[in-house]
């Protein structure tokens, strides 16, 4: 398969077997977890209240003018009469009913996004493309790869760059930096640069925008330095390869094949201790 860039539907993308950012966490845990979340194809709940919540604040946010087309304001309590009624024709129109506490919070946050400078400059750039799917693939063909770009636009100073918008309770730099390498999103960085190139498009700047879950919803945009993103392009190298491997064999393996481990304490335990 040629390496492409899409807008289509996120059932689509988190549905098409391939190997992602998020399946790289997994698979740095083991491969039978990575397996786990393949054999779900993306049938993961998408009922929950976290989930609603972040596809309302992307559409806020990235797509203002598609949210009255995708989400609707509950007006009645889903266990009456009224609530069954308004669900059903809900389902019908094919929007999706959200609480108006939800609302009210996502609304907030997407404001404060919205008046930050880089999603002030991305919406007034007149190239922003939202939702962007990229698909590709490496080691010769053999693994198919994909990434879900939150937003691309050229921006000043940075050129090409894609845009992640990302929630989070601190939004300080100091917990920013802690949760790059925890979750994984100096890797995010390295690989949708990566898939975007595959695919003709080289993004020299990738910017994450972190909003805050509660009031004052403060904004912080970060970019990643290239030395955390050469230490990320380390770990694809062997998630790639490894993945090719299980792929070809068929075997996933779990955290160990031994039947017993024996496990000391952590060093720092012994040095309380003295």
């Amino acid at each position: 398969m040629n390496a492409q860039i899409i807008k289509d539907e996120p059932s689509a993308y988190f549905g098409r077997m391939a190997l992602s950012n998020s399946g790289m966490s997994e698979l740095m845990r083991c491969p039978a977890h990575l397996k786990a979340m393949l054999d779900r194809c993306g049938q993961e709940d998408n009922a929950n209240d976290a989930f609603l919540a972040g596809s309302l604040l992307h559409c806020m946010v990235l797509e203002p003018s598609e949210v009255s087309s995708r989400y609707r304001l509950k007006a009645n309590r889903g266990n009456t009469k009224a609530g069954k009624e308004e669900a059903e024709k809900a389902a019908r129109d094919g929007v999706q009913l959200v609480s108006q506490d939800m609302w009210e919070t996502c609304s907030a946050m997407a404001a404060a996004a919205l008046r930050h400078p880089v999603m002030r400059s991305a919406h007034a750039a007149g190239d922003l493309r939202t939702e962007q799917s990229v698909y590709w693939t490496e080691l010769n063909g053999t693994v198919p790869c994909k990434a879900r770009v939150d937003a691309l636009v050229t921006l000043p100073n940075y050129g090409l760059c894609a845009i992640d918008l990302k929630t989070t309770r601190d939004a300080s730099l100091s917990a920013i930096e802690k949760s790059l390498y925890t979750y994984g999103y100096h890797r995010q960085a390295a690989w949708y640069r990566r898939g975007l190139r595959s695919a003709g498009m080289d993004a020299r700047g990738f910017l994450f925008l972190f909003v805050e879950k509660e009031p004052p919803y403060l904004t912080v945009a970060t970019s990643i330095s290239e030395g955390a993103q050469a230490l990320a392009l380390d770990e694809i190298k062997d998630c790639v390869e490894t993945f090719a491997g299980c792929m070809a064999s068929g075997i996933w393996p779990g955290y160990t094949e031994s039947p017993v481990i024996e496990l000391d304490l952590p060093a720092w335990a012994y040095k309380r201790n003295q």
